[in-house]
């Protein structure tokens, strides 16, 4: 029998993810990732550091934190982003960043009706493009990364676990 995709994804995370494979010691989280998704994750300064990387740009990342978390950033590795989904508790916060730097954001908590969002809102994402000349300026150099940063809204949660699925159709 072949191996499934939980099996590489689990192999995938012994080989990028040394000590992150379930709860070892000094570990921050026990990461699932999509099929061809690829990942390291660290803790600093009680933040998690979650580092994406994924061929065919679509991919998903389960996080269970060894401790509730009070932060996470995702660094995803994408010439844009389509959408960006974050789940945690009953809180989904979706997100759109255009080649040319441009967000959308709309967010739900529980029953409630999806909103859209601004900087002032608890679910808001904090995020920053890195471009290939690393200005961040909009509209300036290729898109090589985004960096997201979880709510204000996470850290009041503290969330035993969270999810994040991400579609980038600008390859």
């Amino acid at each position: 029998m072949a191996p499934g995709p939980l099996f590489l994804a689990t192999a995938a995370l012994t080989l990028f993810l040394p000590g992150c494979a379930g709860h070892a010691p000094g570990a921050a989280a026990q990461v699932q990732l999509s099929d061809d998704t690829r990942a390291s994750v660290r803790e600093h300064r009680g933040v998690i550091l979650v580092d994406l990387h994924s061929r065919s740009g679509i991919g998903a990342a389960a996080l269970e934190f060894k401790t509730p978390a009070r932060a996470a950033r995702f660094l995803l590795h994408t010439g844009g982003l389509e959408q960006f989904r974050l789940a945690y508790g009953d809180v989904v916060v979706e997100l759109a960043v255009g080649q040319d730097g441009s967000l959308r954001q709309t967010g739900v908590r529980g029953r409630g009706a999806e909103h859209a969002l601004d900087a002032r809102d608890p679910l808001w994402l904090p995020v920053r493009v890195v471009r290939a000349d690393r200005s961040g300026v909009q509209g300036a150099g290729a898109l090589e990364a985004v960096e997201i940063e979880t709510p204000a809204d996470f850290e009041t949660a503290a969330p035993a676990r969270c999810s994040v699925r991400w579609v980038d159709f600008f390859r």
